[in-house]
């Protein structure tokens, strides 16, 4: 299998949709912010010189790495100098793409190698975890998503992110954003005198000394 999936390169980021359809996506303001969710992920696919798409050691031609802590700290690179801010997450990813190629079976030889990071909102690339295509309009502005039936049997969640999506609802992820400028905004001096309106004094010492609380701030 040849790299045909990519459509277009632009500044070193290869473009997986026609740019005529690229237009129609665009026009949409929905944003996606990568790293906001456990079920993110680092999707890995490698060639060989001539283009041709290789088997990993998994037995699959991609290879999919969910965002997880330890993931975190094993494939992704962080370049010297880098400033972590409060509630702020980098504009570009350095992933170890050396480990991946090593991970994949492969050491010596000249490779080509597609990395994307992919956010999900329904489905996974897990048998029965997905979404199907049943309808294209015919201005190609809209197209009709199903999940499997077999997979909303077996995985609620399926159902229950597909119901979000298609009833035009905000998921988790796209309202992170928000609730930090909102955290950011809170008084801590108003924290205690809320607890203690709210449940009492007793229950506010009982609840320090429970959890070893020295200072409340």
């Amino acid at each position: 299998m040849a790299i045909k999936n990519i459509k277009e390169l632009i500044n070193n980021k290869g473009y997986v949709i026609k740019p005529q359809d690229r237009k129609i996506f665009e026009k949409g303001d929905l944003q996606s912010f990568f790293g906001f969710s456990r079920s993110d992920a680092i999707e890995f696919i490698i060639y060989d010189a001539n283009d041709n798409q290789l088997p990993q050691l998994n037995g699959n031609l991609v290879r999919y790495i969910n965002l997880t802590d330890e993931n975190i700290r094993d494939y992704f690179l962080v370049p010297e100098g880098t400033v972590f801010q409060k509630y702020s997450l980098p504009n570009e990813y350095f992933i170890d793409v050396e480990r991946l190629i090593n991970e994949a079976g492969y050491s010596n030889g000249i490779f080509k190698t597609q990395v994307s990071l992919v956010n999900k909102r329904a489905g996974s690339e897990k048998e029965f975890d997905k979404l199907w295509i049943q309808e294209i309009s015919p201005s190609r502005n809209e197209i009709r998503l199903f999940p499997l039936k077999k997979g909303v049997e077996l995985n609620s969640e399926l159902k229950a992110r597909f119901d979000i999506f298609i009833n035009g609802g905000e998921f988790r992820e796209d309202t992170l954003q928000i609730a930090f400028e909102s955290i950011e905004k809170v008084n801590p001096n108003d924290i205690v005198p809320f607890i203690k309106s709210k449940y009492g004094d007793k229950w506010f010492n009982n609840f320090l000394n429970e959890f070893k609380i020295t200072s409340i701030d």
